[in-house]
């Protein structure tokens, strides 16, 4: 798909099933340059091999997604896997993964599977997004944002839980797992607990990129820490962190995030519970 546009687009119903090989979505398989979703939601289940999204299964530069949501209940595949993209060169932007009936939605795979993507290639941009689905990962790179991040990432959070299924996975983080050289990851936050019998990181584990302005809360972490300076009580989770998170988030005073902050775009719509 090349420089088209899906908007007010859905696929709908707890029963409803996308199954494939390469190259799955909830909307679009395969997005290319100029192409642009908005305004749209998944909540077929999708069960796939290699790059498979709830929204797209890859997209490359020039593809944007703005006030997506995927709401099925399971993304499942193998390589590249994500609650919204599988590989992605994306714009993606207000957006979420986020089951609404019962919060337990789960995304799956081997190598690279986040909550909005499994690899935020380069110059793809990640913001204003959240997730809430618990991440599982096999063998390397998962997150609770992406799998791997070789680009920006920025107003972010996540409150999935993010299990290596008793694996020895390695690089695995609440945003994300790897996050590469000339990367950066900035005002983001994770409070979902991180089960693994390798080290972890409460925000990345495997760093060599910059990171600012990021917490998690410090009982996520069920082994050895990795960023341990950014660890804070949930006290300071709920309240003492927004200002620092930035313009791009505010107070849950209608707790509709258990009390942790939310985005100022979740705010002003008066989301609840994820939707858009």
């Amino acid at each position: 798909m090349t420089e088209s546009k899906i908007e007010f687009c859905s696929t709908i119903g707890d029963n409803c099933f996308i199954n494939g090989d390469k190259y799955v979505g909830g909307i679009s398989g395969y997005s290319n340059n100029n192409t642009s979703i908005t305004n749209s939601t998944n909540l077929a289940n999708i069960n796939a091999t290699d790059y498979v999204g709830g929204v797209t299964g890859i997209a490359f530069y020039g593809t944007k997604l703005q006030n997506v949501v995927n709401n099925a209940k399971n993304i499942i595949g193998k390589k590249y896997v994500g609650g919204l993209i599988g590989y992605s060169e994306a714009d993606i932007s207000y957006s979420s993964n986020h089951n609404l009936e019962n919060k337990e939605g789960i995304v799956a795979g081997d190598e690279y599977v986040g909550g909005i993507t499994g690899i935020n290639y380069k110059m793809g941009n990640i913001s204003d997004c959240f997730n809430t689905s618990k991440i599982v990962v096999n063998v390397s790179n998962g997150g609770g944002i992406t799998g791997m991040n070789s680009s920006n990432i920025s107003n972010t959070y996540n409150i999935g839980e993010i299990d290596t299924n008793e694996n020895e996975a390695v690089k695995v983080g609440g945003i994300c797992g790897q996050n590469s050289s000339e990367s950066y990851i900035n005002s983001s936050y994770n409070v979902g607990n991180i089960t693994s019998k390798k080290d972890v990181g409460g925000i990345v584990c495997s760093n060599f990129g910059e990171v600012s302005n990021v917490f998690y809360l410090e009982t996520t972490i069920k082994s050895t820490g990795l960023d341990k300076d950014y660890s804070r009580a949930e006290n300071d989770m709920k309240t003492a962190i927004v200002s620092n998170l930035g313009e791009g988030f505010t107070q849950d005073e209608n707790q509709i995030n258990s009390g942790f902050p939310i985005l100022i775009w979740q705010s002003n719509n008066e989301v609840t519970e994820g939707e858009s």
